[in-house]
């Protein structure tokens, strides 16, 4: 799997935008496109690496949680196309810093 960082910081509401054209030019070029939050971005690659996933772009980091878990339940609310069973339920250590990324299939 390719990681790589095109990182932007800030409040949610600032950046949603940003993330949101990521998005949308990543769709023109892969079929499937996941969102996921991470304190650890390489572990977390690796792990996605055996269910097919060929990219993952880390887009967001914070070093609140809380803007992350915003940033990621925000794309999930208005992105259904975005989730999957396992959205919303990561379990992050203290302390961050945090990492909202993109998986591209």
């Amino acid at each position: 799997m390719d990681l790589s960082y095109k990182v932007i910081t800030g409040q949610p509401a600032l950046v949603a935008a940003s993330i949101s054209r990521s998005i949308g030019q990543f769709e023109r070029y892969y079929h499937q496109i996941k969102i996921g939050i991470t304190a650890n971005p390489s572990r977390r690659s690796k792990e996605h690496a055996c269910d097919g996933w060929k990219r993952m772009l880390v887009k967001y980091k914070s070093s609140s949680v809380r803007n992350a878990n915003v940033i990621e339940k925000y794309f999930i609310a208005h992105r259904k196309e975005l989730t999957n069973e396992w959205n919303g339920y990561s379990k992050l250590p203290e302390p961050g810093p945090y990492y909202v990324y993109l998986l591209m299939k």
